[in-house]
């Protein structure tokens, strides 16, 4: 498949040689996409100089909370912090387990997800996410690939991705660390699917928009293995809440010397938007979107 994500041997064989260790992978706040590995005993987490892990957020306490590792065993305990500390969407009272895979929230905004495995895999991922919160890094690089595809005589497309019950769960659980938890989720799932060149970027507070190097079926067969991949995480994690699916747009481009990237990217998250209006857990084909007339400035 042409979207699919070829192995990279120098982390595969770096994941063969590591041994499993427990690792925090930021998924928002200071520092998103760092990732931390944490230390066989006890790892501190908060804002002050003395934390192992540091999150200089003022909603994080300088002694926030604590990680202890025991054997396969991961515990979080929070330290009295002033802004609370979660798992998902339950605060942590005393200490508890904590599972491979689960989200964290220090604080209104800081959100650490705890993953087992190499470090230099979880480092190229935590890499990419970091890379999707900026709008503009996927406009900059759609006029690179829009130059390309042009030299070529080459497809283009972009992917639309939304998590379908996104809206609204920022009043619903503590700082919006469902909402955090469920777009992370979509994240990694776009990223072990997709071919690794490919782009991602954040479109919107429920959505994430992918340059697809490839003709609209292929585009839409990948689209559709990450709306099922993610989707069925959704529904097995303890923190679910209903319709949590994700809905999927494919938008074949038409290569236009005088259209702006920024033009590009807002028509099409136009377009799949109303395209996806009352649709859900599914992907929808778009017909070619067609040349943007604003020209470059």
């Amino acid at each position: 498949m042409p979207l699919r994500r070829e192995p990279d041997s120098d982390i595969e064989l770096a994941a063969s040689v590591e041994k499993r260790c427990a690792h925090l992978l930021v998924l928002s706040g200071p520092g998103v996409g760092d990732v931390h590995r944490l230390e066989p005993e006890e790892t501190l987490i908060g804002r002050g100089e003395s934390a192992a892990i540091r999150a200089c957020h003022p909603t994080v306490s300088r002694r926030h909370a604590r990680l202890v590792v025991r054997g396969e065993r991961i515990l979080i305990e929070d330290l009295g912090s002033r802004n609370g500390t979660f798992v998902g969407i339950r605060s942590v009272k005393h200490q508890r387990v904590v599972e491979d895979g689960d989200a964290i929230g220090f604080g209104q905004s800081t959100v650490m997800k705890v993953s087992y495995g190499c470090t230099a895999r979880l480092s190229a991922v935590g890499q990419s996410w970091a890379q999707t919160t900026c709008r503009d890094h996927i406009v900059d690089r759609i006029a690179v690939e829009w130059a390309l595809a042009k030299l070529k005589g080459a497809p283009l497309g972009l992917v639309f991705f939304r998590v379908d019950a996104i809206a609204g769960l920022a009043d619903q659980a503590p700082g919006g660390l469902l909402a955090n938890e469920m777009l992370g989720q979509l994240a990694l799932g776009i990223f072990e699917t997709m071919r690794g060149g490919d782009i991602v970027g954040r479109c919107g507070a429920d959505s994430f928009i992918a340059v697809a190097r490839s003709d609209a079926a292929s585009a839409a067969e990948v689209a559709d293995q990450v709306r099922a991949r993610v989707s069925r995480r959704l529904a097995s994690s303890p923190q679910s809440v209903d319709q949590s699916t994700i809905t999927a747009a494919v938008l074949p481009l038409s290569i236009d010397d005088s259209a702006d990237p920024s033009e590009v990217v807002a028509a099409a998250t136009r377009a799949a938007r109303h395209a996806l209006e009352g649709r859900r857990d599914r992907v929808v084909a778009l017909a070619q979107l067609g040349p943007v007339r604003q020209r470059w400035r």
